[in-house]
Formats: C-alpha cells, structure tokens, sequence
C-alpha cells in the first residue's frame, strides 16, 4: 500500500528549488548578500572608531599609539592608527603577550 503524500511537500520542493535557482544566479553576479558590506575596510582609523569597534576604552589605543606600540600618523586634524597594526597587537595582548610587541 502506497503511503499517503502530504499535499504541501510539492509545494516545499517548489519554493526550495526557486531559492537555490536565485541564490545561484546571485553568487553568479557577484551580487552581495543583504548586509554585506559594499566598502572594504580602511587601513587607517581613529582611536574614537577603533573603541567603538572593538568595544574598548579608547585610551588603550591612544595610549599604545603614544608610547609606538601600535603605528599612528597624524595626517591632519586626528591622529590615525594603523587597523591592522592595532588587531596585532590585540591578537598578541589576548594570547598573553602583554604589551603587543613581537619578540
């Protein structure tokens, strides 16, 4: 004896071969996904933007830029610090290295 079809399955396999039709055709025009970001992101950031980022006291990176633990340049009006230098160093200071620097 056959076993009885739920009338919605149809249905399902429908809208499920309709959304890996328009995820593919996506990926294939390189279309980014809903929340994705469209900019890459900048080398250079404030000690305000890298607090907020990072959630941390925005003196740990002004402090640390000051004593040349992280790289900072002053373009203009702000003082710029180096992103990645600055996640280097928090890589460093989170596995125990203390002060970021490399040995």
């Amino acid at each position: 004896m056959a076993q009885p079809t739920n009338p919605f399955d149809l249905l399902i396999d429908q809208v499920r071969q309709a959304v890996r039709e328009e995820v593919r055709s996506a990926l294939q025009q390189g279309a980014a996904p809903e929340g994705a970001k469209a900019e890459p992101e900048p080398e250079w950031m404030r000690a305000e933007d890298l607090a907020k980022k990072y959630k941390l006291p925005k003196s740990l990176f002004d402090e640390k830029a000051r004593a040349g633990e992280i790289m900072r340049c002053r373009p203009g009006r702000h003082i710029l610090i180096n992103v990645a230098d600055a996640e280097r160093f928090l890589r460093s200071y989170a596995a125990g290295g203390g002060n970021g620097k490399d040995h």
